[in-house]
């Protein structure tokens, strides 16, 4: 058996700098690239308006000075958050950052591993579900090619695969694969099991 080997390790900034900064700011992504990261992995969500933003949690409890689902907000209420005090005073204006700001400012600099939170899709909600607009949004930014969507849930996957061949895809995991998986993986030409 061929063993599959590369020169280095692929050094990929998890919610950016975030043992530093802030994780999912636009100060974490900066200090990432900076620092000489490869690639950024981020987590994307739908607001209550049905806007793409970046975040991870599934409350806005840890890490911003609001409370609740973040998808029970608007988009513009969101971004009046503090979203960096809870790391140190000296991150109170970082604010909820855009997919579309952060694909715009960094995405030429650094590939881009965009988590589809399993949470944010929902096919009802076509033409609005996050798949259908962070399809729209990569191919209007012309970055299709600078970035890996990932997911734990098989349906994002095969939706943005069937909306788009040519963004790559990786399937997120907590367990080995089993036979299932594996098809999926082969159905939608995935880069990547992580």
């Amino acid at each position: 058996m061929k063993k599959c080997q590369a020169p280095t390790p692929y050094l990929i900034a998890h919610r950016g700098f975030s043992g530093s900064f802030p994780e999912n700011t636009m100060a974490s992504f900066e200090a990432a690239v900076t620092a000489g990261a490869e690639m950024l992995e981020l987590d994307i969500q739908l607001s209550k308006d049905k806007k793409i933003f970046v975040f991870h949690d599934e409350t806005l409890d840890r890490t911003t000075s609001g409370s609740g689902r973040p998808s029970a907000l608007t988009l513009e209420e969101l971004q009046q958050l503090d979203c960096g005090s809870w790391f140190g005073s000296q991150f109170s204006a970082e604010k909820i950052p855009t997919l579309a700001k952060v694909l715009q400012a960094f995405s030429l600099q650094i590939r881009i591993n965009i988590e589809v939170k399993s949470e944010a899709y929902d096919a009802a909600l076509s033409p609005l579900n996050i798949t259908t607009q962070l399809v729209e949004l990569l191919v209007a930014l012309k970055v299709e090619k600078r970035v890996i969507v990932s997911s734990f849930e098989p349906e994002i996957l095969k939706q943005v695969h069937s909306l788009n061949a040519a963004i790559a895809l990786a399937l997120l995991t907590e367990t080995n694969l089993d036979q299932r998986q594996l098809d999926l993986l082969a159905e939608i030409k995935a880069t990547s099991w992580n």
